[in-house]
C-alpha cells in the first residue's frame, strides 16, 4: 500500500519501491492518493505537491510494467478529512464537527464521490479493482441527519450505490473488512462481487493464542469457545480455526 495521506513521494522513490516489491515477487499495489492527485473537476482539493493526472498515469504505467497491479484507493465514508476539512465541502459532513465522515443520508455526497471515482477511472485505468475504504466509521449516525439511525444500514446505504456505480464500470469493488464483518446484519446485502479486505494491526505468527473479533475485540481462544455467537460462528470458524 503506497499510502499518500501525509506526504507525497518522490518520483525517484516510487521507481525503487517499485524495483524492490518486484524484485520481492509482488503483483499489486495500492495507491491511496488521498489529496495527491489534481482532480480537474474539483482543483480544491490538491495539496500544494499533488500530480497531475499525466504524471499520475505515467507512473501507473511504470509501475505496471514492473508487473504490479494498480489499485486506485480513495476514502469514501471515513477517514476523509482531505475532503471535509475544506470550507467548500463542509455541506457533506455528517455533521459540523465530523470533518472526517461523509454524512450517509447524502445524495450529494455520493454523486461528489462518483465524480472523483469517474477521473481516479479515467487516470488510472484500473484492470480489475477500485478500493473505496470504508474502515472505521465507528461515529456512523452519531449525529445530524443520521443521528440515531442503524449504523449497518447507514453503512450500507451509503456505500452500496458507489459499489454498484463501480460495478457497472466493470470493476470490482474494495472495501476494508472491519465494518461489514461488525455489522453481519447487513453483509448478506452486499452485491456479488464486492471483495472483503481484512486487515490487522496486532496479529502475528503462524499460531496465535488470540482471536481478533471485528465489533467485539480480542478474545482468547477459550473465551470464544465459551461465547454464544452461532451465526458468526457458523460464518467464519472455518477460516480461523
Amino acid at each position: 500500500q503506497f499510502d499518500l495521506k501525509r506526504a507525497m513521494w518522490r518520483e525517484a522513490y516510487f521507481d525503487r519501491m517499485a524495483e524492490i516489491l518486484a524484485g520481492w515477487g509482488f503483483n499489486q499495489v495500492l495507491y491511496e492518493f488521498e489529496d495527491k492527485l489534481r482532480v480537474r473537476k474539483h482543483p480544491c482539493l490538491a495539496h500544494p505537491d499533488a500530480w497531475s493526472p499525466e504524471a499520475t498515469a505515467a507512473l501507473v504505467r511504470r509501475l505496471e510494467g514492473r508487473g504490479l497491479e494498480v489499485v486506485p484507493l480513495f476514502q469514501s465514508l471515513g477517514h476523509a478529512e482531505s475532503v471535509l476539512r475544506l470550507p467548500e465541502y463542509a455541506h457533506l459532513r455528517q455533521s459540523p464537527e465530523h470533518l472526517n465522515l461523509y454524512d450517509p443520508v447524502s445524495e450529494a455526497a455520493r454523486d461528489f464521490l462518483k465524480e472523483i471515482f469517474a477521473e481516479t477511472i479515467e487516470v488510472f485505468q484500473p484492470r480489475r479493482f477500485f478500493h473505496v475504504g470504508g474502515d472505521e466509521t465507528r461515529n456512523l449516525g452519531a449525529a445530524g441527519r443520521a443521528a440515531g439511525r442503524e449504523p449497518g444500514g447507514l453503512y450500507l446505504g451509503h456505500l452500496r450505490p458507489l459499489w454498484e456505480y463501480l460495478l457497472g464500470r466493470g470493476l470490482r469493488p474494495v472495501v476494508w473488512a472491519d465494518m461489514l464483518l461488525t455489522y453481519l446484519d447487513v453483509l448478506e446485502q452486499t452485491p456479488a462481487g464486492v471483495v472483503l479486505m481484512d486487515w490487522d494491526y496486532s496479529t502475528g505468527g503462524e499460531r496465535w493464542p488470540r482471536l481478533r473479533r471485528w465489533g467485539v475485540g480480542e478474545l482468547d481462544w477459550e473465551a470464544y469457545r465459551s461465547r454464544e455467537d452461532p451465526e458468526f460462528k457458523s460464518r467464519f470458524e472455518k477460516y480461523f480455526v
